[in-house]
């Protein structure tokens, strides 16, 4: 059977997902960009603060304020209520929240990568070990992600998480 009340079918559910991803695991990610690219994120204007903003550590206070206005921007995209920005707040400060110590982690394996990769001669067993931790990492952050995305978009109405989906669609996909 076909579920009529949502004409862009699973479509809006992964576009929400991509949103609120986007919100959450932003911060800690961010850690990773530098690393890969092999000479960090250096966009004015990012979605992390602008310059420099990935190559600082980030407090509880840092990561809160991150969060309130990630959720005051989806809020007023959606037209969100009162009652479901409060709703949508708390339930991103208590990922958030939980998601600090994982950040302090990444941070700090970001620069015991950078020390790694500075050493005379590469230790590929630790450089291996170290990816392999943040494997790890990473996917506790999803998981974790994955449970807020979820509490989120059941506190927005069919209809809210539809504009959430068109408004991200509007971007089109990475690469054009």
């Amino acid at each position: 059977m076909t579920d009529t009340s949502n004409p862009r079918g699973g479509r809006t559910a992964s576009y929400l997902l991509v949103a609120l991803v986007a919100a959450l695991f932003g911060a800690a990610a961010a850690h990773f960009a530098p690393f890969v690219a092999g000479h960090g994120w250096h966009h004015r204007g990012g979605p992390w603060g602008g310059h420099g903003g990935i190559h600082r550590e980030w407090n509880a206070g840092d990561m809160q304020d991150h969060v309130d206005r990630i959720v005051r921007h989806i809020a007023r995209r959606v037209d969100a209520t009162a009652e479901q920005q409060t709703k949508l707040t708390a339930i991103a400060k208590q990922a958030a929240t939980e998601l600090q110590p994982l950040h302090q982690q990444l941070f700090e394996a970001h620069k015991k990568a950078i020390e790694l990769f500075r050493q005379p001669t590469i230790d590929r067993a630790a450089v291996e070990a170290l990816r392999a931790e943040q494997v790890a990492r990473i996917d506790a952050v999803s998981k974790r992600v994955t449970q807020a995305i979820e509490e989120m978009a059941e506190v927005l109405t069919p209809d809210q998480r539809a504009k959430l989906a068109d408004r991200i669609n509007s971007f089109g996909p990475p690469g054009d």
